[in-house]
């Protein structure tokens, strides 16, 4: 009689028997893959798609209860491929060692380009505690002050736009700010702005940082790890001190008041984008696959 082992091997060797190199798309599917990988004779890889925090951070992580499950289920896989340097060296710090960073590419390109006329500050993503949008929402309060002409659009929603809207009223800026919702049409909402603001507490890869500098926005932000991969302060945008509010609002203020600013910071934002075209980031894929 054939043991268990043997029989739970078949189906696995039969269906996938084709397959050079087996790619688990983030977190649960690391898992699965992992549980799976003596059952299997390909090549594995975990993608991992969200930041060290965004896995394991104790209060708000996918994975902040099952972290020892997800390393134990890592390291049996042949790569690991993450965004950005932090995120290999924090993993490498609970014991995944097994990793590779290649980024991801800019989701679209775009002939038009912001014209940096605009007096609009934007932001893009869902309406979450770790999006820092109240922040922003009391910065713009502040820039407001100096520059009225200006406004700012917040694309996206989730469980924190009622309460956010509130601020917006209590703040008397509901003239001047808007949340869009989702929507579809991304590129058209960036080139209805000037400069795109990102206060995120972490990110993996912040996508939305692609798209703008795919339209020519000038960026600032927190001096968050995902973001030095994309953005070098006073080249491409501003980098801010970690969640220090008042030299945001006087970043925004400065983009606000200067436009040859604003001009050369574009220049080098569409240059940088550049950089992040699906041909060179596939080619970095590529090289991974030969290694394997």
């Amino acid at each position: 009689m054939a043991s268990n082992r043997e029989v739970s091997r078949k189906p696995f060797h039969r269906i996938h028997a084709d397959l050079d190199i087996i790619i688990a798309i983030s977190g649960n599917n690391t898992i699965l893959l992992g549980l799976i990988q003596s059952l299997i004779t390909q090549k594995t890889i975990g993608w991992e798609h969200s930041s060290y925090e965004g896995y394991f951070n104790r209060r708000t992580g996918a994975f902040k209860n099952r972290q020892a499950t997800y390393v134990a289920c890592a390291q049996k896989l042949n790569q690991i491929v993450v965004l950005n340097d932090d995120i290999q060296r924090k993993f490498g710090q609970c014991a995944v060692s097994n990793t590779t960073v290649i980024s991801n590419p800019k989701s679209f390109s775009m002939t038009q380009k912001s014209a940096m006329s605009n007096h609009t500050f934007i932001t893009c993503g869902r309406i979450e505690a770790e999006k820092g949008y109240f922040d922003l929402v009391r910065a713009f309060y502040q820039v407001h002050q100096s520059f009225p002409d200006w406004k700012l659009m917040i694309v996206g929603g989730g469980s924190l736009q009622y309460k956010l809207e509130k601020l917006i009223a209590r703040l008397k800026l509901s003239e001047y700010i808007t949340i869009t919702g989702y929507v579809k049409d991304v590129q058209s909402c960036l080139l209805q702005a000037s400069v795109y603001v990102i206060t995120s507490r972490w990110e993996g890869f912040p996508m939305s940082i692609t798209e703008a500098l795919e339209a020519g926005l000038p960026v600032i932000g927190y001096d968050i790890p995902a973001l030095k991969p994309l953005i070098t302060h006073n080249q491409e945008g501003i980098i801010v001190p970690a969640f220090n509010s008042d030299q945001l609002t006087a970043a925004m203020e400065k983009l606000a008041g200067n436009l040859d600013l604003r001009n050369q910071m574009s220049a080098k934002a569409i240059s940088k984008s550049a950089s992040l075209s699906p041909k060179q980031v596939s080619a970095k894929w590529n090289e991974l696959f030969r290694r394997l």
